[in-house]
């Protein structure tokens, strides 16, 4: 066990189930619409526990390398991917590994740091597809230097 400090909070983890910065892997998680195997226009959505600074998350762009049985396109539209609500000021393909660039705050800045949730949503609009068998299927978030393995299910 290690202890690690999140956002002004004092935690206790295993090493081998947590972030480089102390957040259980649990604590991240993705969504498939639909999680049917096969399925086309596939809808995904990332939740994570962040720090926000006047209400926009912190840490650098977020990285979501997807499994080799999933289909995603060589380009994604910055129009497909929403960040907390706000359109994404970058994506970038490379493979099958989605980096989604995080919106930075112009002009005077607040000095509100609080807990919060980081959200990315891809559109089915991106053409993402599910694996064509179902199962369990791992998507590596990675920020900065920390990462996850996501568990995903698929029906």
């Amino acid at each position: 066990m290690k202890a690690s400090v999140f956002g002004g909070l004092t935690a206790a983890v295993v090493a081998a189930g947590a972030s480089a910065a102390g957040t259980p892997s649990h604590a991240v998680s993705i969504t498939l619409s639909p999680a049917t195997a096969g399925a086309r226009n596939v809808g995904l959505t990332l939740r994570m526990p962040t720090v926000l600074q006047c209400g926009y998350p912190r840490g650098g762009p977020v990285t979501l390398a997807l499994p080799r049985a999933a289909y995603v396109p060589r380009k994604i539209a910055v129009a497909a991917v929403r960040v907390n609500g706000r359109t994404a000021p970058t994506v970038a393909v490379k493979n099958r590994a989605v980096t989604v660039g995080l919106p930075v705050p112009h002009g005077i800045v607040c000095d509100s740091l609080v807990e919060g949730v980081l959200r990315i949503a891809i559109a089915p609009g991106a053409s993402l597809r599910n694996p064509a068998r179902p199962g369990t299927y791992s998507v590596r978030v990675r920020q900065g230097h920390a990462s996850w393995a996501v568990p995903v299910a698929v029906r």
